[in-house]
This record gives C-alpha cells, structure tokens and sequence, in this order.
C-alpha cells in the first residue's frame, strides 16, 4: 500500500501510540522503529531492534518462515500473514505483513500483530492467497490449451491469458511450475538467467530431480557427483515434503545471490521462485563490513539518534565506561552523566540541529575512580531518508599528556646533556663535521683531523666547505672525474636537495677507502661523518677469498661425498644433517629414510626390525650409547639385510656433531673364509711335508753318514797332497751337508720359531778358509783367482754359531764369484775392539769386475723378515744383489738379513768366549737379536 511521501513519518510515529505490537523495516529487513508493545512481546528493549535484522536481534531463535515472507512482501508486494511466536513456542498471535513506500520510492514494511483467535491461524494452504486462475502450459497455444481440456476460451481471455504470459515471461523475478508428479510445467526466461542455462535447453516435461542435476553439472561445482546427487536428493525431498520448504540461498556463476523459495498451491502443483538479491546481499556485506570496522576499532565510538538516545556503541567504548552496551541502549544524556547530562543535552542537540562539528578536551572519571583526560569529537551524519544521527569518539590522551610532560623533561636533560654530546663527538672513533646553513664549519673532531691527515696546527672550525674542500683535494682527494669546481657545485647541490641521509663510499688512487655520510639536520644543518674502511675492505678481501676457498672445499667434499664407495653420514641432535646415497645402498634402506632432517634412529629402527641387529637391538643400541658416553667413537661389524656385511666407524666431530662410516666388508669376509680353508689346507700340506722331509731326511742321512765314514777312512790312508785336499773338501762338503739334514729333521721346531743359534766357540778365520777352499772349484771354472787376507790381530775364538757363520759367509763369496766376470775375489777379514769384551769382526770381499748388490728395498726385507719368502735371482746385469737363500724360521732371520743387505761386507759384534753372553741389536728393519751373535750386511 501507498500512503504518499508523509507515510514513513506518520507510520513510525502512530506505532508509538498504538496499542498492538507494531514495527516498521526497511527493504533490507532491518528495523526502523518499533512500538513498546513489540519490544515487550520479546522482554527487549525497544533500542535493541533499530538497525538490526531478526538474525541480529533474535541469533539462533530467528524464524526463516518470517523472515521469507517479509521477503515476499518486498518483493512481489503482496500481504502475507503467519503466526508469530516467542523463543519458547509460545503463541503471541497473527503477524499481518504490508509493503508501503515513501516519497523516494523506497519499499518498507509494516508490521503489526493481532490476538490469536479460534481458527484465523494461517495454514500452509492459507498463508497466501491461492492463484486465480491455472498456471500456464509452456509450449502449447492458448486454443490448444483449452480443445486439450475439452473447453472453448473466449477470445477475450485469451488475449488475457497471453497477456499473463508474456508478463510472467518479462517478470524479473525466475517463475518454475511443477506438476503433481513432480515435472516442470512452466518456466520463465528470468530461470534461465539466472542458473545460467543454455537457452537451447527446454526443460519443460523434464522431472525436477533432472533439472536439479543439470543445473549442479553446469555450474562446475567442485564437490564431486556424490554430492551432487546428495544436494539434488535433499532439495527433492524438500519439495516433496507437505510443508513449504524454507529459503534456499545460492550463488550462481555468474556472481548473483539468489533466493530460491517454493510455495504448495491449491490443486497439487508446487510454485518455485527465484529472487535476485545480490544488490541486497553485497549491501547487506557493506552493513556487516561497516559494524565490524566500527566494532573492531580501539576508539571509543558511539551513536546517538534525533532524539539523543544511544542507538550504537563500540567494544572500546564499553571497556572505557565498564558498561554493558544493552544496559545503556536507548538512554538520553541525563540518564548516563547526571553532572554533566544539561551541557550534554544543549551540545548534542545543537549539533543535530545545524550539523556543526565539535572537538573538547576534559577530564573525565571512569569506573574505578581513575581520572583521565580525553578528547570528545562529535559530528551530525544524515541518511538517505534524511534522518540525522549524532556520531562521537572519545580519544584517551592521558597518555599524550603523560608524553609531553616527559618530553619536556627530556628536553631539559637534552640540554644539560649537550655538552656531554660534543665531548664525546670529539673522542668519537668516526670523523664527524657539523656545517651550518652558510656551509661554514662548526665542529670537527680530532678523528676528521687523522682520517684526512690534516696538520694538528692547522684550524678547522670556522673553515668554509669551500676551503675545507680545497684542503683536501690539495692533499691528493679529489672527485673522481670532475674538475674541482665542477664537484664542488654537485656537492653543494646534494646538500640543498637532501632529505633525510645518503651514504657514499669513496675509493681513492693510493687505496684509501673511507664510508662518507651526509645527514640533515632539524635545524638545516647538515652533519658529515667519515668511516676510515681501509683496513676493513683489506680484511674483506682476505675474508671473500677464505669464504670462496671455503665454499670450493665445500663443494669439493659434497662431490668426495656423492662419490666415495663408503656410506657416510653427519648427525647433529640426533638429526641426519648429511649423508650420501652410499650409506642408504649398503644398508638397503627405503628412500627418504636417511635424508636431511630425519631422525637417525628411525634407520637404527628399520634395521633392527629387519634382525640386523639380532634378537635384543635395545641391549646392543645401549651399549653403543656407553660407548659414545666414555670414549669418542667405536667401531663394529654386522650383516646387513642378510646379504651385506658392513663394518660401522662412529666418531664424534666435536660441537655435537656424530660422523658413522659405512664400508661394505663382504668382499674381504668372503677372502676371510677362503683364507680359511686356504690356511686349512695349507696346515695340512705342512704337516705332509713335514713328514715326508722327515723321513727323506733319515734315508739321506743314512748314506752320509756311510760317504762320510768312507771320506774320513781315506783321509787316514796315504795320500798325496792332492789327493788329500779333495778327500778333505769331500769331509767338509759332507759335514755342511750332514749339518743341513740335521736342520730338516728339526724343521717342526722351525715353524714353531724354536730353533735356537748354537753358542760353541769357532774360529773365524778358519771357516772362511773352509768356505773359500769349497768354493774354489767354482772360481777355477770361471777362471777366477780366489784370495783369503787376514789381518795379524784377527781374533781366532769367537762364541757363536759356527755353521751358520760358513753359510753366510759361503752365500757372500758364492755371490761375488756368480758375479765377477773376470780377475780375482778377494776376502779380506779383520777384527777391531769395541771395549767391554766385545769385537768387531768384519769380512769384506773385492774383485775386479765384480757387480756388487744394491740391496732389496725395505719393504722386501720386511716381507723376508717377517714370514716365508723366496727370493729369486734376477738376471745378471740388473745390479740387484741375487739371494739363494730360504728364510725358514724367525730363528734365523738375521742370516736373511745378512743375506739380502750385503753389498761386499759382512760385520759381527762378538764378545769373548770367556764373556757371558754375546749381544745383539735386534731392529724391525736391522738385524734381529738372536743368542750367539749378530750379523750384518752393509
């Protein structure tokens, strides 16, 4: 209904006075006025409803069914009434609903409430006026319509019917008709706008549930097909429902907000609508956005109406007033300041009234009788209907004042401390200048003296920036590729237009470098401070070139990492901060599990559930912890897998740093196993041999011993001189020989290393005749003359090994005669007294001709000396000295040594037969101490 531009005014006036509850809301469905009567309906106070929605006003307790009806009543216009009831369900009665309009065309609703009486309760069936005539067939023609239902319309009413038609069609609101069985029967063009439907579609005859998917499909949701089906089901069963099902709000694609509503109409059929309210949505976000900034803002704000009551406070302006906002809705000025209520009143009412704006400071009491100061500011805002609202914010500047008054005593602390600041510019270890507004020097410290090196004698302060420039460029300190005059402008340039500071590094030709700062001051002064950074730029290149050679060791160990056979990696606070691929190949691990920032003992986990560790992993995981508690690492060894055996290295780094080392060991465990039966099998050829030399040794010693006899029977005939000779050699030859088989039947002892050196006194000399006389043989077939030397003092009673002297010596001449080409061998012995009873016997050999031995590396002696080796002879010519001699226990290891190091010299420290015992100096890479005395080769 229409009651003209006065309408709104008369309205919110009249419902004051009317005795039934009354309210007026605006198009948004927020309250403009209600009567005391509604308010009591709901035990509110009238204040709380202005300006909110029922949402706002009632929460959760808000009625959908109401508030779809206001809607309709702003929409299509048309009366709608229901029953009204309290939060608890109790009935208040029957809530008539009206539309009116104003003068600016501006839709409202008048509401009002009559007693519930016996049977003028609506029902769904007549809440709202059923449609006068039927709905529309979309598709067939109004005849055809009519011959289908077997009557004749008049031409009149058809023109009335196409007429409805083509309005329903044009009508902004989305019309949809369903049929009994739940199929469209009628559709509009605004339906089809609105959920975006392809206008080839025809969805009249199609059922609702298929209409419901095709919408959901062509709007692309993203909740998937179950959902979809889930929606459409819920919306189906809604409609089918006997009830009228509540609003639905949707967004279409194209960014509207529609309401989407549904009505039962009289014969069966059910009316469906769609309502755009995206202009009333977005004003409805502007509204909420509007009352959050206000609520959210830490001033105090509140709002006060034409007649001065508080519509609207603040978060902050409760917290300031420690009241509640509902307690104080609705009061006037008097009512909340009792002192001050008739200023208030008068302040208010003028600002109202002419719309000026106000801004007072005073003191004020909060709750808890504190006192502060603050600053009131109030303004009149108005409408679009013209209504007027007094707006306030109340500012605490306690604070502020607190401020100033600190700031005035900082002030006078600024100033008393002024003269403290100018000494401590002086001893500043920066170079600081001051230049007033006529760039004339006014300070300058003793550091701007030493960084520019002026003279001591020489006066700054006073000094034009002009003639302070000229100093310096005088010294060598110019402006790189300017004339002085040219930089000397762009200087004075850069102090007009500065604001604020800039900073400047200046590099200078004799590698000066000095960080220049320029900074204006609040009384237009400008303040220069110079840096000397000569010394630190050199430290920064040294540092560059540690970081760059840093950063390529870094890089250089990253790829030793990537590369090495061996699993490494780095933990810190049991966090894996390093490891390479190596380490997660030899323990089989899944991937990710030994990357940077796991926890290491998840591999340890992995691992023990995989039986590497064996049937108590938590035992042995805290022995390793004890070990890593008392000492700095350990090492161990597992299988890994099953199939891997891997020897761990855990050392600690320092800094709580843990470094493990993974080496793959099957390969040497598998050697170690062949070695095994290798040692095995070789254990059992020794003793076979063993034996069999055993028993070798006896049936040649059993012949020898009868060529022995047989030798020293013919040496007791007559013989000649000759004969003699050979007959002694065959002696000789056969008791070396007979000495050698005793040393094989000993050969058990041998392995053992319990071979003992004999300690029977012998003569020297005469054993090197011996050998010599043996070996003379060889030299004649050579044609090598074979000379003995001995020298006077040569001592002839030694202790010691005799056999074993004759076969080193018997090697050392064997080998000068293998090796002389030609000429003569020559041995030469002599004796020389060490003191304490000791001698030093030496027996050298010379020839001409003669290749002597360089001697085998130490390595090779160490192999000879420390097991079973052979040497063998290397072609002649190489220089290498030829050893036919078998080491055949540690017991004779110095003969070895002999053997092998000689070159023309053999030496032995002897002591006299008299003596106790005979030293020896045993070495890892010198002869070895043995019982009877020692030989060396040199």
């Amino acid at each position: 209904m229409n009651r003209g531009a006065a309408l709104l005014n008369l309205v919110r006036e009249k419902i004051v006075a009317i005795e039934q509850p009354s309210f007026v809301k605006d198009s948004e469905l927020r309250y403009v006025a209600v009567n005391g009567a509604y308010a009591r309906l709901f035990d509110l106070a009238e204040s709380r409803f202005i300006g909110r929605t029922d949402r706002e006003v009632f929460g959760a307790f808000a009625d959908d069914m109401r508030d779809d009806r206001e809607r309709r009543v702003v929409v299509f216009g048309e009366d709608e009434s229901l029953s009204l009831r309290s939060r608890s369900g109790e009935l208040h009665g029957v809530l008539r609903l009206e539309r009116f309009l104003d003068d600016d065309n501006s839709i409202f609703v008048f509401g009002f409430v009559e007693p519930a009486e016996e049977g003028s309760m609506p029902t769904a069936e007549t809440t709202r006026p059923a449609v006068g005539m039927p709905a529309p067939q979309v598709g067939f023609s109004a005849a055809e319509k009519t011959a289908a239902a077997g009557q004749v319309l008049p031409a009149g009413a058809e023109r009335l019917h196409r007429h409805l038609e083509s309005l329903m069609m044009a009508m902004p609101v989305g019309i949809l008709i369903l049929d009994e069985t739940m199929r469209i029967e009628y559709v509009n063009a605004a339906v089809y706008r609105m959920v975006a439907l392809d206008d080839l579609l025809d969805v009249v005859g199609m059922s609702y549930r298929d209409y419901m998917m095709v919408v959901h499909t062509r709007h692309k949701r993203a909740d998937g097909p179950d959902e979809i089906t889930r929606l459409v089901e819920a919306r189906v069963a809604a409609l089918s429902s006997p009830d009228d099902a509540p609003l639905t709000y949707a967004r279409t694609p194209e960014g509207l907000t529609v309401v989407v509503s549904n009505r039962k109409l009289a014969d069966g059929k059910i009316l469906v609508t769609y309502t755009d309210i995206t202009d009333l949505a977005e004003r409805e976000e502007e509204t909420a956005l509007y009352r959050a900034t206000l609520e959210q803002m830490p001033v105090p704000v509140f709002i006060r109406d034409a007649e001065r009551r508080l519509i609207y406070v603040n978060a902050a302006y409760e917290a300031l007033q420690d009241q509640r906002r509902e307690d104080v809705y609705g009061m006037k000025e008097d009512d909340m300041f009792p002192l001050s209520g008739a200023m208030l009143r008068e302040e208010h009412q003028r600002i109202l009234d002419h719309g000026e704006f106000a801004e007072r400071a005073r003191d004020i009491v909060i709750p808890g009788g504190r006192e502060i100061s603050v600053i009131t500011r109030l303004s009149r805002i108005t409408t679009t209907s013209r209504k007027h609202y007094l707006v306030g914010s109340v500012m605490d500047v306690s604070v502020l004042k607190e401020r100033e008054q600190a700031l005035l005593l900082a002030r006078k602390r600024s100033e008393a401390l002024y003269a403290d600041i100018i000494s401590m510019l002086r001893i500043m270890p920066v170079g600081v200048v001051i230049l007033n507004d006529d760039l004339i020097v006014e300070f300058a410290n003793e550091k701007c003296r030493e960084i520019w090196c002026w003279p001591e004698d020489m006066p700054i302060d006073g000094l034009s920036f002009r003639d302070y420039c000229e100093i310096n460029i005088s010294r060598g300190w110019n402006w790189p590729g300017h004339s002085f005059e040219e930089g000397y402008q762009k200087r004075v340039a850069q102090f007009k237009a500065l604001q604020g500071s800039q900073t400047t590094e200046l590099a200078y030709e004799d590698g000066k470098y000095v960080l220049a700062s320029i900074t204006r001051l609040n009384d237009q002064k400008i303040l220069l401070t110079y840096s000397d950074l000569t010394e630190m730029r050199s430290r920064e290149r040294e540092i560059g070139e540690a970081r760059e050679q840093l950063e390529r060791l870094g890089l250089f160990m990253q790829d030793a990492m990537a590369l090495m056979s061996q699993g490494l990696i780095v933990i810190e606070n049991d966090v894996i901060t390093d490891a390479n691929q190596s380490f997660s190949r030899i323990l089989d691990l899944p991937a990710g599990l030994a990357d940077q920032g796991q926890k290491w003992y998840k591999c340890f986990q992995f691992c023990a559930q995989r039986g590497d560790f064996g049937d108590d992993p938590a035992t042995l995981l805290q022995q390793w912890q004890e070990k890593l508690r008392l000492t700095t690492g350990f090492s161990t060894t597992f299988l890994a897998n099953g199939k891997t055996w891997v020897q761990m290295e855990v050392t600690f780094g320092g800094s709580g740093h843990w470094v493990v080392v993974l080496t793959d060991v099957s390969e040497i465990k598998e050697r170690e196993a062949e070695l095994e039966v290798l040692l095995a099998k070789s254990e059992a050829a020794d003793r076979a041999k063993s034996e069999f030399l055993a028993n070798m040794s006896h049936e040649i010693r059993t012949p020898m011993n009868g060529v022995l006899g047989m030798a020293e029977l013919l040496s007791k005939s007559i013989l000649d001189t000759r004969q003699k000779t050979f007959v002694d050699i065959i002696v000789k030859s056969g008791n070396a020989l007979l000495t050698i088989i005793n040393d094989i039947l000993d050969f058990s002892k041998i392995d053992a290393g319990q071979l003992r050196l004999r300690k029977a006194p012998f003569d020297p000399v005469e054993a090197i005749e011996d050998v010599a006389t043996l070996l003379s043989a060889a030299a004649s077939e050579k044609d090598i003359e074979l000379l003995v030397s001995g020298d006077q003092a040569v001592r002839h009673t030694v202790l010691g090994d005799p056999g074993r002297f004759r076969q080193i010596v018997t090697n050392l001449v064997g080998n000068a005669i293998k090796f002389t080409e030609k000429g003569h061998v020559l041995i030469d012995v002599s004796t020389r007294p060490l003191g304490g009873g000791e001698e030093h016997v030496a027996a050298s050999h010379r020839g001409h001709g003669h290749r002597h031995c360089t001697g085998h590396a130490n390595a090779d002696l160490r192999q000879v000396l420390a097991g079973r080796y052979v040497l063998d002879a290397p072609s002649r010519g190489h220089g290498s000295w030829p050893c036919d001699y078998v080491r055949v226990g540690q017991s004779v290891r110095w003969l070895a040594y002999a053997s092998i190091r000689t070159r023309s010299r053999f030496d032995l420290h002897c002591r006299d037969p008299d003596a106790d015992r005979c030293r020896s100096q045993p070495a890892e890479d010198h002869p070895a101490e043995r019982q009877g005395c020692t030989g060396a080769g040199s």
